[in-house]
């Protein structure tokens, strides 16, 4: 997924790399097997995967309380609330939004988003109109959402000219830009 290649580029390029973890489901192979922490899904089946793992990821956070530490949250704005209830004050909350906030869980509506920004530290966005749409209708700006573009990793030398062809990569969805797609080719 475009998050997961997201937090490898981040963590890539991070000069904090050997104090970086990142929580997840787990799997079978992690790509970077000294900083992942898998969590193994809880017996209920009923209960969030996603919830599941934050909890976890909390607990675990907080047993090193003498570390003050920076908590990211990618893609899943309806953790910000419980994640933010159960972490050390001492430690700062972060949201990166990669898709329309207003179409995700936890953040449609404008007391959504409103509480998202008292509970985060900073909230960035991969572009500005994500920056746009979260903060759409709220009373005040703030400076705590800033725009975070996604890094690219830049080639030394030029590649070869190869045969030209456009393609789409995302969901088939209008928030990805599909119709947009299809009138270019059409």
């Amino acid at each position: 997924s475009s998050v997961s290649i997201t937090v490898r580029n981040n963590f890539e390029f991070s000069k904090y790399k050997k104090s970086i973890r990142i929580f997840g489901q787990s799997v079978e192979n992690p790509m970077y097997e000294k900083n992942f922490l898998g969590i193994k899904r809880h017996w209920n089946f009923f209960r969030s995967k996603n919830e599941n793992v934050a909890n976890l990821a909390c607990k675990m956070i907080n047993s090193e309380n003498a570390i003050k530490q920076i908590v990211e949250i990618h893609n899943r704005p309806y953790l910000v609330n419980l994640i933010k209830s159960k972490i050390s004050t001492s430690h700062k909350l972060t949201l990166f939004l990669h898709n329309d906030p207003k179409e995700m869980k936890g953040s449609k509506s404008i007391a959504d988003r409103q509480e998202i920004l008292s509970k985060s530290d900073k909230i960035y966005c991969v572009s500005q109109y994500i920056k746009n749409r979260f903060l759409e209708g709220l009373p005040q700006k703030s400076k705590k959402v800033v725009v975070l573009y996604n890094g690219v990793k830049r080639f030394k030398t030029i590649p070869k000219l190869k045969e030209k062809q456009v393609i789409f990569v995302g969901r088939i969805v209008k928030d990805k830009g599909v119709h947009l797609f299809v009138n270019a080719i059409s």
